[in-house]
């Protein structure tokens, strides 16, 4: 069985699921891992509703320098993935 370390905790499942996303965009596999109460009673400002995310422990120096780089504000879309006329038309609405 491959160990699996904590690299992040995050403050909500939904803050959890977005960053095992990111970090499966870099190709690095990830979980989540949370006390079944917290998940069960909705917590999440207590201990109990923490959301870890694991990694393989190989990955876990690239998980923690991408993570780094995201709480810094460092990380951007690829060029060419977001118009920025979009962005700053107001009346733009992106069809789901």
């Amino acid at each position: 069985m491959t160990e699996m370390v904590q690299v992040y905790s995050a403050n909500s499942r939904f803050d959890a699921e977005a960053l095992v996303l990111l970090l499966s965009s870099f190709h690095i596999p990830a979980i989540i891992n949370q006390e079944s109460a917290g998940a069960a009673y909705g917590f999440t400002s207590v201990p109990m509703g923490i959301v870890q995310i694991l990694v393989p422990a190989e990955f876990e120096k690239e998980a923690t320098d991408i993570l780094d780089a995201m709480d810094r504000g460092e990380l951007e879309a690829p060029k060419g993935t977001i118009n920025q006329d979009e962005l700053d038309d107001p009346d733009f609405d992106e069809p789901i």
